[in-house]
């Protein structure tokens, strides 16, 4: 994907699905604590550490200052309402989002339908075979074990932020078992969803997107559907 400075000449068209990333250390947190709500003010005073409480800050606001382009209102105008799995949404609104962190970097994704995105730092943890074999379906687990060393990390990632996108679309969080489905996560393989629990054809009605908004980053994207136009964008600070 190509990430473009420029912010989208139209707005939102129905085949279209916008992404942003965001460095949140380059943010002007005190301009964007203003955009906040009550509640979000005070959900960022119970971080312990500065460096997360500017950042959740700066994500925030940063999602506040997107969607008034979208709806065309005042970032502090903006209302948020939230599922019992808690996503954020917009009530009575056909504007749908997602959005995601990891360390400095966010990710925002915007569209008419239900979208799930998510992005990780790569990494090599020390757990992680233990994590995939818990967390990851058994086609998953052969495909990631079969991997060379080198390629592990990247092939976990993948996985994850893959089956989270999903999840976090179908909008069932966690609650939705991760082995129910199964991901690609090869290192150059295509992102693809493979099966959904056991309908060979359900898989075919979605769409999921690699996303590598920086080094030694990864991210997806998923939504119901084919056909979309993805635009991404890559957001300064301010």
């Amino acid at each position: 994907m190509h990430w473009s400075k420029n912010f989208p000449r139209s707005m939102l068209l129905d085949n279209e699905i916008h992404v942003y990333c965001a460095h949140l250390d380059e943010m002007n947190v005190d301009a964007l604590l203003l955009l906040l709500s009550d509640d979000e003010r005070a959900r960022a005073e119970r971080f312990h550490f500065d460096i997360d409480r500017r950042r959740f800050i700066a994500r925030r606001g940063q999602l506040r200052l997107l969607l008034s382009r979208y709806l065309d209102v005042l970032p502090a105008q903006i209302a948020f309402a939230y599922s019992a799995h808690g996503k954020s949404y917009l009530p009575n609104q056909a504007l749908h989002f997602n959005l995601s962190d990891a360390k400095p970097l966010a990710l925002y994704a915007f569209a008419r339908v239900p979208i799930g995105i998510d992005i990780e730092h790569i990494y090599t943890m020390s757990d992680m075979d233990d994590v995939a074999a818990l967390m990851f379906s058994q086609a998953e687990n052969a495909v990631y074990r079969a991997l060379p060393d080198e390629q592990k990390a990247e092939g976990f990632f993948n996985c994850w932020t893959r089956k989270e996108a999903f999840i976090k679309a179908v909008g069932e969080g966690l609650s939705y078992p991760l082995a129910d489905f199964d991901v690609t996560l090869k290192p150059g393989d295509s992102a693809k969803i493979l099966r959904i629990r056991e309908n060979t054809q359900a898989y075919q009605a979605w769409s999921l997107y690699d996303l590598q908004p920086a080094a030694d980053f990864c991210g997806a994207l998923a939504i119901q559907g084919r056909g979309w136009h993805v635009s991404c964008y890559s957001l300064t600070g301010g």
